[in-house]
């Protein structure tokens, strides 16, 4: 089955905009079937390209991500600090990739990508939907973010909120 997922491409220049028409290639032929921009308001992931942080990139993360509910991973064709990194992960990115080698970040989107629909799948599974109550989009981020530590990795989660503590 491929993986849906929208992207777009912000303060697009000449010589970025031949290196992501060279990365959605690749993502193409590599089972990521692309979808309509619009399809951010649909709850499919996404890819942002940037080649800047900016206060207006930030704001338009916010849109696309729904203010971190959508997961949209944040990609910079070049190397951005440490503190841009974080900004914009505050803005909605579920996580951010800085390289300059198209090839290296294409391989971490497509991993990227196909790591959060074997989440999404188990989040959305029967046996995950008929056990809890609820669907709202906080609780699928918290899920999201519970499969992922349960299914790819030894670590306990502890999850804290309302008096309520449990760990996973």
């Amino acid at each position: 089955m491929p993986v849906k997922a929208w992207i777009h491409w912000l303060d697009e220049n000449q010589e970025q905009g031949s290196r992501i028409h060279e990365a959605l290639d690749y993502l193409i032929k590599n089972g990521i079937e692309l979808q309509p921009p619009d399809a951010c308001l649909t709850n499919c992931p996404g890819v942002i390209f940037t080649s800047d942080m900016t206060p207006a990139i930030c704001e338009q993360l916010r849109h696309f991500s729904c203010n971190g509910q959508i997961q949209v991973l944040a990609c910079c064709l070049k190397s951005i600090p440490t503190d841009a990194a974080w900004q914009l992960m505050e803005a909605g990115a579920a996580d951010v990739l800085s390289c300059a080698e198209c090839s290296k970040l294409v391989n971490e989107i497509m991993t990227r990508l196909h790591r959060w629909d074997r989440v999404d799948r188990m989040v959305n599974s029967p046996e995950v939907k008929n056990t809890l109550i609820g669907s709202s989009p906080s609780l699928k981020s918290i899920l999201r973010q519970v499969v992922e530590v349960a299914h790819f990795s030894d670590s306990p989660a502890l999850i804290l909120g309302n008096g309520v503590r449990n760990i996973i």
